[in-house]
């Protein structure tokens, strides 16, 4: 089944589209505007039975410089979450700054983050996590340059 919804009012437009099928699978994109922030995403879902995974790819634009994209997955396995992680990446556009955030799981207990910012004269990361037997682990660092 196709299926659409948009609307534009003048300040802010918005349209979104998908497919349906009889198998529980689908996928779909979404677009939208206002006040200089443009944004969308592309979404797919596929099903086997009570297994099956979604993926979702997000971007956005504040029409100032800042743009971030980022991809989110699940996995299930009889109904139940087994896996997810979510990666975001930006910049800030004519500032020589990027960053990636990084974050997942899954069903056994593990978990984990991991960030990294570069700007003009820095880089830096944190990474930390644990996992199902109670270990944890955590590690930060940053890098200076000095102008030549």
């Amino acid at each position: 089944v196709e299926q659409r919804k948009w609307y534009d009012n003048g300040h802010e437009r918005q349209d979104e589209q998908w497919t349906e099928r009889a198998d529980g699978s689908a996928e779909g994109t979404k677009e939208g505007a206002r006040d200089g922030h443009t944004w969308g995403e592309r979404w797919r879902r596929k099903c086997e039975g009570d297994d099956g995974d979604l993926t979702v790819e997000k971007w956005h634009d504040d029409g100032l410089g800042t743009k971030t994209k980022s991809n989110e997955n699940k996995r299930w396995e009889a109904s139940k979450d087994v896996e997810w992680h979510r990666e975001e990446l930006g910049e800030i556009v004519g500032q020589s700054a990027t960053w990636t955030v990084k974050t997942g799981g899954n069903e056994r207990g593990d978990e984990w983050f991991e960030s990294w910012a570069e700007r003009q004269a820095e880089k830096s990361a944190q990474k930390s996590g644990k996992n199902a037997h109670g270990d944890t682990w955590r590690e930060t660092w940053t890098e200076e340059y000095s102008p030549e």
